[in-house]
């Protein structure tokens, strides 16, 4: 509800309240007897005090309504906030538990890497063993029928 010059009948009329609010107390009216003026202003202002009641009450009415929905939000933002913290916590924990599997992962390539080479330089040296020890046999047998029957050497 809103007040304004259109709410009023006669501007004139309006502006001569103002008037008779200055003049001499007791200035006699229309019938000789003294004016009320505090009267006529009060009547006449009864109206606009009521319009100004009536704001005043949309506005408190507003005002608290405002104060409600800023509490819900307040109250929805700090529910949202504390949610998303707990998503940050599990996010993170998901992130660690990844991290320590990607870890292993690794660990186990390396030591299947590691197993491997372990493998091939075994086979290496069993077969480099087995070249030698051929070798090795065949020099024994050769020293050993060099040296002829154990009885021979004996007699010698």
């Amino acid at each position: 509800m809103s007040f304004h010059a259109g709410n009023v009948a006669d501007p004139g009329r309006f502006l001569r309240r103002f008037q008779r609010l200055v003049s001499p107390p007791g200035r006699p009216g229309l019938a000789g007897v003294p004016t009320d003026h505090e009267a006529q202003v009060a009547d006449e202002l009864r109206d606009v005090f009521a319009a100004i009641d009536a704001i005043e009450d949309e506005t408190r009415r507003i005002r608290t309504e405002a104060q409600e929905r800023a509490e819900r939000r307040r109250a929805e933002s700090e529910a949202e906030a504390e949610r998303i913290l707990a998503d940050a916590i599990r996010g993170a924990e998901q992130v660690r538990a990844d991290a320590a599997a990607r870890h292993r992962r690794d660990l186990d390539e390396d030591i299947a890497a590691t197993l491997e080479q372990a493998r091939v330089a075994a086979e290496d040296v069993v077969a480099r063993a087995d070249a030698r020890l051929d070798e090795t046999a065949q020099e024994v047998v050769s020293r050993v029928l060099d040296a002829g029957p154990v009885g021979e050497k004996a007699a010698r």
